[in-house]
């Protein structure tokens, strides 16, 4: 039975991700990788809130129409530093995703992606608004393993543009 790298990859990713052992009481020798771990989480890109009333509504619009009933896994206002930017998103077994992103600067790339990877699950068009995995483009992205796991959104645009996104399960 020959599978497609992106699925033995996302199975790999998610069965990492679930066979971790639950973390051990703090002692003196412990101590140490725990104070590692603040460091490992400022290598994601920092997000915040989305502080526009206009993207807010915006992606809402774009939502009920992309991928209607969805419910929201994680959104926010990002900058991306260096023309690319990946955003950690975690799933649900057989979750089905739809990524939003809209830059009102200039033009954004948006697409679903294995963390680390070039290979694309969903990818959308270049513009002022690129949808991955949307009603309008290829459908929601669902993940073929009965395994929770992690993806990417990985936003493309110029550097230093403000970014506000979505990421949506249905």
């Amino acid at each position: 039975m020959h599978l497609p790298r992106a699925l033995i990859s996302l199975a790999f990713v998610a069965s990492c991700k679930t066979t971790a052992p639950p973390a051990a009481p703090a002692a003196p020798e412990a101590a140490a990788p725990e104070a590692a771990a603040p460091e490992a989480a400022s290598s994601e890109p920092a997000t915040t809130a989305i502080d526009d009333p206009d993207a807010r509504a915006s992606l809402a619009q774009i939502a009920q129409s992309e991928a209607p009933g969805a419910h929201v896994l994680t959104s926010g206002r990002v900058r991306i530093e260096g023309n690319v930017i990946e955003l950690p998103v975690d799933l649900a077994p057989g979750a089905c995703i739809t990524a939003i992103a809209i830059a009102p600067d200039a033009d954004v790339a948006a697409s679903l992606v294995l963390p680390g990877d070039t290979t694309e699950l969903a990818a959308g068009s270049t513009g002022k608004i690129s949808v991955a995995g949307g009603r309008s483009t290829t459908g929601c992205w669902k993940n073929p393993t009965p395994l929770g796991g992690r993806i990417a959104l990985r936003l493309i645009g110029p550097n230093s543009i403000v970014v506000y996104f979505e990421v949506l399960s249905t």
